[in-house]
């Protein structure tokens, strides 16, 4: 959510809930695979997609509004995303992966705070991102927490994991970490290296990283 402005929340607004959260929903590498898949690749991405737009549907089911159905969005997807990467650093690190806001008395209590709460679209004063509420937040932290505890610089929690991740060796060892064999059941090899030699370094990391995913997925 943070990436967007509160101008843009109010603009889907407008729309049904489960066509907003498909414009929220970014396919960061849909065109990367869309010039590298093979047929049979291709297919499967068409029934992702189609299994997706059905998960857009269930959850604006469950709550019809923008702000509410984004977060329910977000922990189905990014936090079980970065909790299985966690999971697959630490151990190649030998450490023990422990992530609290998985509990399930934390997931009870964030979503019985309701977002409008702390985002006031209609005050004009206020600074327009996804950041808005955080003061409002950290104030009421301050009734479960201390009040340094509460006013404490954040990072994002993901960040000390990431000090980890070694992408040079990664790109180094691309054959090592990648089962081309495996890989080519769904993608064209032959365009998968002409497609990551097109990318920027920035771009190829991701992508490597996606498809040592897509690599553990294939039996």
């Amino acid at each position: 959510m943070e990436k967007y402005d509160l101008k843009f929340f109010k603009r889907l607004s407008n729309l049904k809930t489960n066509i907003a959260l498909e414009k929220i929903d970014t396919n960061y590498n849909y065109d990367f695979y869309k010039n590298i898949l093979n047929s049979h690749g291709l297919e499967i991405l068409n029934n992702i997609i189609k299994k997706r737009r059905n998960l857009y549907k269930e959850i604006s089911e469950i709550n019809n509004n923008i702000f509410e159905a984004q977060r329910i969005l977000a922990y189905c997807t990014v936090s079980n995303q970065h909790f299985e990467m966690f999971e697959k650093i630490s151990k190649n690190y030998k450490l023990k992966h422990v992530s609290p806001f998985l509990d399930i008395n934390y997931i009870k209590f964030a979503f019985s705070l309701k977002l409008r709460n702390f985002l006031n679209i209609q005050n004009k004063r206020i600074k327009l991102d996804a950041n808005a509420g955080k003061k409002q937040l950290k104030e009421m932290l301050t009734i479960y927490t201390s009040k340094k505890h509460a006013y404490d610089k954040k990072i994002g929690f993901h960040a000390p994991i990431s000090k980890m991740i070694n992408e040079s060796r990664i790109r180094r060892n691309l054959n090592y970490n990648l089962n081309l064999d495996r890989l080519e059941k769904i993608i064209d090899i032959d365009k998968l290296f002409i497609n990551l030699n097109k990318n920027s370094v920035k771009n190829l990391n991701y992508n490597i990283y996606s498809l040592i995913g897509v690599n553990n997925m294939i039996v």
